[in-house]
């Protein structure tokens, strides 16, 4: 998956369970290809001004050819399908709501 980095686009890619390429541009789109990379499900982001055509090459062969990052990001792909993500937001306002803030 090569995309920008925003949340939404980043979730979708990680929960798809392939290596992600992050070419950020703006706001928190560097910060969500610093992540991707640290959780090992991506390469390193590649600042939009740095974008040459040999950089995403040399990164898509990476995430195409590179077992580890394969293994990685198949791995958070199934945590995340596995994680019911609104019952942890209701469970977690319920909470709050509660007053229990922890």
């Amino acid at each position: 998956v090569v995309h920008h980095g925003g949340s939404g686009t980043t979730a979708s890619g990680l929960r798809a369970g392939v290596p992600t390429v992050i070419v950020p541009f703006l706001g928190d789109q560097p910060f969500w290809g610093r992540r991707v990379q640290a959780l090992g499900a991506g390469t390193a982001p590649i600042p939009n001004k740095k974008l040459t055509t040999d950089a995403l090459t040399d990164a898509i062969r990476s995430a195409v050819n590179d077992a580890a990052l394969r293994t990685s990001a198949a791995r958070v792909g199934a945590l995340l399908r596995a994680e019911d993500g609104i019952a942890n937001a209701i469970t977690f306002i319920e909470r709050y709501s509660a007053g229990d803030h922890h």
